[in-house]
């Protein structure tokens, strides 16, 4: 099936670069005690990327993106979607 890529409007300039920290599983399939597994706790992980949308159900952040030669518009790639209950922190990044 091809699906027609959607570009963005604007430049990337309309897409701030942030830096999200969000909450994300911690998986381990050891052999462990009781005692050690309820002292699990989910992990902070970090990801960085421009912000395409962010509700108060999730954020979407691409890393990648290019820029046609013919119109300038963007289209992108390298997303990532993430719920909005796990997402402690957005921060904007300043790129100069």
């Amino acid at each position: 099936m091809n699906k027609k890529k959607k570009k963005l409007e604007g430049t990337i300039e309309n897409y701030p670069f942030v830096e999200v920290q969000w909450l994300d599983t911690l998986a381990d399939n050891s052999w462990m005690t009781i005692e050690k597994a309820k002292k699990l706790k989910p992990q902070i992980c970090v990801s960085k990327g421009h912000k395409l949308i962010q509700t108060k159900e999730l954020i979407t952040i691409f890393a990648d993106y290019s820029i046609d030669a013919e119109d300038k518009s963007l289209t992108v790639g390298n997303t990532n979607t993430i719920p909005g209950a796990w997402i402690q922190e957005v921060t904007e990044i300043v790129i100069k």
